[in-house]
C-alpha cells in the first residue's frame, strides 16, 4: 500500500530482558552471498540452480522515521507477506528458487546484484519488490530498520553498472507503476530491466502476493511475459497491472521439478514470530543501533506484560542476518510460574541451541563468530 515517506512512528513507554552480542566489532553483511547460498542449498537437494527461476525477494517494512517521531508508519506484516509469496511458490509445483534480501536496504540489493553474483552464476532472474512505494520512489529501510525513502533517481543511480539488466522486475508496490517519473520506467529507460511489472493504483497485499506468485509459476511453464501477466490479472480485483517492456519474454530450459524456497534461518533456536509486531520502532532502531558493534549488551527493564520479551525476540528477527554464529535463546521463569532457573542452567540451553556439547566453549565460539545470545 502507499505510504507518505513522512510518517512516523510513535515513542515507545519504558521498557528485565537482556540481550548479549559477542564477537567480532566488524558487522558481516552477507547480501552478496543470499543467492549463492540458496543456489548451494538447490544443489545440495540434487538440483540445477541455473534451470531453476531465481527469484530474489525484497520486502522492507521500515519502523521508525527519525526525523518526525510522532506516528507510526503504516505498518506490514513481514511474516505474513514472506508466507503468502512463499507457500504460492511452493503450490506451485513449478522449478522456482526463491530467496529473500536481509537487511531490505538499497546498499544491500547493490550488493546483491554485483558483478561477483553474476560470475558465480547466481544472478537473479527477477527482482520482487513487496512494500510502501509512491509515484516517485520507492519506501525503503536502512540497516537500522530506520525509514529511508528512495526517489527514482536514487534507486536507479544505486543500481547503475549492473553486470547484467535482470530480466524482469515486479513491483508489488502502490503507485509503482503510475507514470513516467515512476521506478518501473525509470529501470527500463536505464537499461536495468528488460521488463517491468507494477501497479498504478492501490493494490491489496494479499492481491499482490498472489498476483506475484502466480506469474512465476506460468512462466516456468515458457508463457511469454504477456501471456503470463494476463493469466495472473485474475488475483488483482482493483486495477488492471502495468507491463512495461519486453511482452515477449520468456523464460527457457528450465528444467522440471519442485519449487525451492530459501527461508533459512540463523543457527540458535530462536522462535518464529507468532504474529504481528507493531510499534516500539524508537526501541527497535535503538536496539539495532547497539546490536550493529558488538561485543554489546543491551538490557531491557520493566514491570511484567509490558512486552519485554515481544521486544527482544522482533529484534533478534530483524539483526539476525549480521550474526553468523546464530541466535540463541533461554527463557527463564516468568513471573506466575514456580519454576526457577540458574544462570548455569540458561548458558547451558544457550550452547545447546548452537550446537556445542560444552557451556565451556560458548567463549571460544563467540569469539570467533559474531552470536546473538538472548
Amino acid at each position: 500500500m502507499k505510504e507518505d515517506p513522512r510518517a512516523d512512528i510513535q515513542i515507545g513507554s519504558d521498557v528485565k530482558d537482556s540481550v548479549l552480542v559477542t564477537g567480532s566489532e566488524n558487522v558481516i553483511i552477507q547480501a552478496g552471498q543470499v543467492m549463492l547460498q540458496a543456489a548451494q542449498q538447490a544443489v545440495q537437494e540434487n538440483r540445477d540452480p541455473s534451470s531453476m527461476l531465481r527469484v530474489l525477494a525484497l520486502l522492507p517494512s521500515p519502523v521508525y522515521n527519525p526525523s518526525t517521531p510522532v506516528r507510526s508508519p503504516i505498518p506490514l506484516d513481514l511474516c505474513q507477506e514472506w508466507h503468502v509469496l512463499a507457500e504460492g511458490v511452493r503450490q506451485s509445483r513449478a522449478p522456482i528458487l526463491l530467496a529473500r534480501l536481509a537487511p531490505p536496504t538499497l546498499d544491500a540489493l547493490r550488493y546483491a546484484l554485483s558483478p561477483r553474483a553474476w560470475e558465480q552464476g547466481a544472478f537473479p532472474h527477477i527482482l520482487h519488490f513487496s512494500g510502501h512505494a509512491w509515484d516517485g520512489g520507492l519506501l525503503l529501510e536502512d540497516e537500522l530498520g530506520q525509514m529511508h525513502p528512495a526517489s527514482t533517481a536514487e534507486v536507479r543511480k544505486a543500481l547503475e553498472g549492473l553486470p547484467h539488466p535482470l530480466d524482469l522486475v515486479v513491483l508489488n508496490g502502490c503507485e509503482s507503476a503510475a507514470d513516467a517519473q515512476s521506478v518501473a520506467q525509470a529501470l527500463l529507460d536505464g537499461g536495468l530491466a528488460r521488463a517491468v511489472v507494477g501497479h498504478e493504483k492501490s493494490v491489496f497485499d494479499t492481491e499482490a502476493m498472489a498476483f506475484a506468485a502466480r506469474l512465476y509459476a506460468e512462466l516456468t511453464g515458457g508463457f511469454a511475459l504477456k501471456d503470463a501477466v494476463a493469466r495472473a490479472q485474475k488475483e488483482v480485483t482493483t486495477h488492471q497491472v502495468v507491463l512495461l517492456g519486453d511482452e515477449k519474454l520468456h523464460f527457457e530450459n528450465l528444467s522440471g521439478g519442485e519449487p525451492l524456497v530459501d527461508d533459512r534461518h540463523p543457527q540458535g533456536n530462536l522462535p518464529s514470530q507468532s504474529g504481528h509486531f507493531l510499534g516500539r520502532g524508537r526501541e527497535l532502531v535503538q536496539i539495532s543501533r547497539d546490536l550493529a558493534h558488538p561485543p554489546a549488551v543491551v538490557v531491557l527493564s520493566g514491570p511484567p506484560g509490558i512486552g519485554k520479551s515481544s521486544l527482544v525476540l522482533e529484534a533478534a528477527h530483524r539483526n539476525g542476518w549480521r550474526f553468523p554464529g546464530g541466535v540463541a535463546y533461554a527463557a527463564g521463569p516468568r513471573p506466575d510460574e514456580a519454576r526457577s532457573s540458574t544462570a548455569e542452567e540458561m548458558l547451558a540451553v544457550l550452547a545447546e541451541a548452537l550446537g556445542l556439547e560444552r557451556t565451556e566453549d560458548l567463549p571460544q565460539y563467540t569469539a570467533a563468530k559474531p552470536t546473538l545470545l538472548l
